[in-house]
């Protein structure tokens, strides 16, 4: 029994060391070349094929590889607004609710007489400076960020205590938030876009995106219709990006030959809607050890030896 533990343990140490399919075989000479790589900044890293030789490189980057986008130039829903007279006499013992930014305050109307008052109310609850409560010539009222830099505010009911929707105006067609919700339908969506949206006279939107054909009806949420994009081979991605309020489409891969091309079917303006604005990829352009570089890709593979 000895015997055959030790011969067990004999072909063990030999499978594994003197075998030439094993990774740790010592016949293997990439197990005797082995490097470790350092940079001097974090802004280039570097790794080691098994041909790889000592030495030191020196690397300038002077542009970095980037997609191709389109995306609307400015945020693509209305500030959030009521959609009847405010009716100050009204808001005595109520409040409401406001999220900005993800944080969210409660706002006390009972001191509320007119258009002053109210900005005071809610300069006290979220901070002054931040959010500007107007009316226009209907006494409609608004609220905005202005540049303040706060991007999302939403409008609802207190968690507790009675609410002040009404009475300031936010109905059933009021605009609440600043921002899309994805699981809108696109018909829904359509009436809250600072820009109108058309559907064609099938009320679709038909797009081609790289040669790939899509069709989206009035039905179709904002999150289906990214996701039918996203999951397809047309080498793009599309985003609903919360923070700028913008829909984005960004090529698959990085370079200044990797283009968009989106076209629609006639009746609607979907592009022009939502992806007004166009900047195309680039190139990486690098220099290493006086050698000048242009690339795709942002990943490099080159063989420079001493």
């Amino acid at each position: 029994e000895d015997y055959r533990t030790i011969t067990s343990d004999i072909q063990d140490f030999a499978d594994k060391y003197f075998n030439v399919t094993s990774s740790s075989s010592l016949l293997s000479t990439k197990n005797f070349n082995q490097y470790t790589v350092t940079s001097s900044s974090s802004a280039v890293t570097a790794s080691y094929t098994s041909s790889a030789s000592a030495g030191t490189h020196t690397v300038t980057v002077s542009q970095l590889a980037t997609k191709a986008t389109m995306q609307s130039s400015a945020s693509l829903s209305k500030d959030v607004q009521g959609s009847s007279v405010v009716d100050y006499s009204a808001l005595s013992g109520k409040s409401i609710s406001l999220t900005v930014d993800g944080t969210s305050y409660t706002v006390d109307l009972s001191k509320v007489t007119d258009l002053d008052s109210l900005q005071d109310a809610v300069d006290n609850a979220v901070g002054e400076g931040k959010i500007t409560v107007s009316e226009d010539s209907s006494s409609i009222l608004s609220f905005t960020a202005a540049d303040s830099g706060v991007q999302q505010i939403t409008i609802s009911a207190p968690s507790s205590g009675t609410s002040g929707l009404s009475s300031l105006g936010f109905g059933s067609s009021a605009i609440l938030s600043n921002r899309l919700t994805t699981t809108s339908t696109l018909e829904t969506i359509a009436s809250q876009l600072s820009s109108t949206l058309n559907f064609n006279s099938d009320g679709e939107i038909e797009l081609t995106i790289n040669g790939t054909a899509f069709s989206f009806d009035k039905d179709t949420t904002l999150k289906e219709m990214m996701s039918e994009i996203n999951s397809s081979d047309c080498g793009a991605t599309i985003a609903y990006n919360e923070t700028t309020g913008k829909l984005v489409l960004t090529a698959a891969s990085t370079g200044a030959g990797n283009k968009l091309s989106v076209t629609e079917g006639d009746g609607s303006n979907f592009i022009s809607t939502f992806l007004g604005s166009s900047t195309a990829g680039l190139d990486a352009k690098i220099t290493i050890d006086g050698q000048s570089m242009t690339r795709s890709s942002n990943t490099i593979t080159v063989d420079r030896s001493e």
